[in-house]
C-alpha cells in the first residue's frame, strides 16, 4: 500500500496504526514522529503540495482534510485520477469516527478501534472528574497581526469543551475571527467584559502561532490579569487523531488547575501527565 498525506496529525496517526512503511509522500509540517518522517519524501504545504510530485508518488491514495487541505487541492487530485481519501475533523466525535475511517481505508481496523475507544474513555472519564465544575471562559487567541481567535465549529472548541471551559467566542459564526484586543470592536465587548471580570482565561498556544511570554502584555494592557493569560502547548489542541487522547488529560488537569489557583504556565508537562 503506497499512502501519500498532506495533513500533519494524520501522518502521525497513521504511524500509530504501523503504516510508515506505506507513506511514500508528507507534507513539509509532517513533523511527528519525527525519527520516522525525517526519512519521508516531502511534497510542499498542506495548502499548497506539488501536485507533480504527489502524481509521481504513485499513491493508492492520498489523505487530505477540510480544514488543512484547500478544495482546490481536492479538485486538483481528483481531476489527475487519483484517489482521495476526505477526513472531517471540527469535532470530538468526528475524530472518533475519522479513526474508524482510516483503519476501513487502510486494513487496520483492530488497531483503529482501540484508538478511538482511548478518545471514548478519557472523554467520558473528563465528564465524571469535571461533574459540576462550572465552564470556564476562555479566549482562545489563535494568530497576531492581525489578531485573531478561534471561532466557533472548530476542534480546539470542541476539546475545551470537554475540558471543562467554554469558547467565549462560541457565537461567532466563523470558525476563526479577528478580534479588538481593546475591545473596541462592538462584537468582542461582551467577551472581554468576561475576561475582565476574571471569570475566565486567555489561552495562548504554541501553534498555528507561536506564542511567547511577551505576547502577554498586550492582554494584560487591556485589564486582564496576568495570571488569567495562560501559554498553552499548541500541538494538544490542533493535533487531532494522534494527540487527543493527551490533549483531553492536559486541558482538564488546566482546568483544575485554574480553579485552584496553581496554573501559570500552561505548557508545563504536568498537564499531560495525568
Amino acid at each position: 500500500m503506497r499512502i501519500v498525506s498532506l495533513v500533519p496529525s494524520i501522518t502521525e496517526a497513521l504511524c500509530m496504526l504501523g503504516l510508515q512503511d506505506s507513506l511514500v509522500g508528507i507534507t513539509d509540517y509532517c513533523l511527528h514522529p519525527a525519527p520516522i518522517v525525517s526519512e519521508k519524501h516531502r511534497l510542499g504545504g498542506t495548502k499548497n503540495p506539488r501536485l507533480r510530485d504527489v502524481i509521481e508518488a504513485r499513491p493508492d491514495f492520498v489523505i487530505v482534510n477540510t480544514d488543512e487541505n484547500r478544495r482546490q487541492t481536492f479538485d486538483q487530485l481528483q481531476a489527475a485520477g487519483l484517489n482521495v481519501l476526505v477526513t472531517q475533523t471540527d469535532s470530538l466525535d468526528e475524530v472518533e469516527q475519522a479513526w474508524t475511517q482510516l483503519g476501513e481505508a487502510t486494513g487496520t481496523a483492530p488497531a483503529a478501534r482501540q484508538n478511538r475507544e482511548a478518545i471514548a474513555v478519557a472523554r467520558a472519564f473528563n465528564r465524571e472528574v469535571l461533574r459540576g465544575v462550572e465552564p470556564l471562559p476562555a479566549l482562545v487567541a489563535i494568530w497576531r497581526d492581525p489578531w485573531m481567535a478561534c471561532g466557533h465549529g472548530t476542534y480546539m472548541e470542541s476539546v475545551l469543551r470537554e475540558c471543562g471551559f467554554r469558547n467565549v467566542m462560541e457565537s461567532a459564526d466563523r470558525k476563526w475571527i479577528r478580534i479588538a484586543l481593546h475591545g473596541d470592536d462592538k462584537g468582542d465587548q461582551v467577551a472581554w467584559d468576561v475576561l475582565r471580570s476574571r471569570r475566565g482565561v486567555v489561552l495562548l498556544p504554541s501553534e498555528p502561532y507561536r506564542f511567547e511570554e511577551p505576547d502577554r502584555d498586550p492582554f494584560t494592557a487591556s485589564g486582564i490579569s496576568r495570571d488569567r493569560v495562560c501559554l498553552v502547548d499548541g500541538v494538544l489542541l490542533s493535533w487531532w487523531l494522534s494527540r487527543t487522547v493527551e490533549a483531553l488529560k492536559y486541558f482538564r488537569m488546566l482546568r483544575l488547575a485554574l480553579a485552584d489557583g496553581r496554573a501559570e504556565e500552561g505548557r508545563d508537562p504536568k498537564y499531560g501527565n495525568h
